[in-house]
């Protein structure tokens, strides 16, 4: 797959601008779609605290260099002043300038290269006929769960919260499929937020995450006409700089699995979504 390495662009007068990110619009993306929007509000994903914003870039990084574009994307001050988190004591939205500033070379950010190489969604076919999901695409129950503040009341948010779980296995999901952008992306979405109207089927969280991922990722057609993605997708995990943390999720652990934060760049355009969710509590 191709990532941020795209030497078409490096002598491209209209890169010259001096800024490094610059904010903007957003454009037609999968919130603009009603059965999606009305999804994400149903998961208790849309009101709780996702947000996207899109910014262009003008500098040339190796596509697998997580790290080093993430810390100069959060270190860009338009960036700071720009992009937003959600501050969970206050509930209010905040740039983050004055939150996260690097102090020296060794502070900055955690993040690392998601694999995104899938181009359908095979992978959460697999889940039908499981003991997850029914063939007739309807969830399973079971006796409620906690995890990480999070209810199960279904075997397939077991599957995903309890890292014990044995059903994986009989699902069939490697380590590999689970790290894949899609199957990250359909978990993110059936755990759903605190107030989540939990679906009877799995139907309706497989069409939502098909219509999210080919929103965000950019394709090309590639040898023998296969469809070829060539978005590069990071996950940023924490912040480090001169100031207390957290940075990225104030207020809340960084590492809830229901907080996210995914940099996705289309190296051709040299555009870059940030896909950002603060998991809030609603009690």
């Amino acid at each position: 797959m191709s990532g941020l390495d795209d030497s078409t662009h490096e002598n491209d007068p209209s890169m010259s601008s001096s800024l490094l990110f610059t904010f903007i619009p957003r454009g037609a993306t999968f919130l603009d779609d009603g059965n999606v929007a009305s999804n994400l509000a149903k998961w208790d994903v849309f009101a709780s605290g996702l947000r996207m914003t899109r910014y262009r870039y003008n500098k040339h990084y190796h596509r697998l260099d997580a790290e080093t574009f993430a810390r100069d994307f959060f270190a860009d001050a338009h960036v700071q002043s720009t992009f937003a988190v959600l501050d969970e004591k206050n509930a209010t939205w905040t740039p983050i300038a004055g939150r996260f500033s690097p102090a020296s070379e060794t502070d900055g950010v955690t993040a690392k290269a998601v694999p995104a190489s899938l181009t359908s969604v095979d992978v959460l076919e697999r889940l039908r006929g499981t003991p997850a999901v029914r063939e007739d695409g309807y969830i399973n129950k079971q006796i409620d769960a906690e995890y990480h503040g999070i209810v199960a009341s279904d075997v397939l948010r077991d599957m995903m919260l309890n890292e014990e779980s044995e059903v994986i296995d009989e699902v069939g999901w490697s380590d590999k499929d689970r790290d894949e952008f899609l199957v990250r992306l359909f978990t993110h979405l059936a755990i759903g937020g605190a107030l989540n109207q939990y679906e009877d089927k799995v139907d309706s969280i497989v069409d939502t995450t098909r219509a999210m991922y080919k929103s965000l990722l950019s394709v090309r057609r590639g040898a023998n006409d296969c469809v070829e993605i060539t978005s590069g997708v990071f996950r940023v995990t924490g912040l480090k700089g001169d100031i207390p943390p957290p940075w990225l999720f104030p207020g809340g652990a960084e590492a809830h699995p229901q907080s996210f934060c995914y940099l996705i760049t289309d190296p051709v355009r040299r555009h870059v979504v940030v896909l950002y969710h603060k998991h809030t509590a609603r009690w």
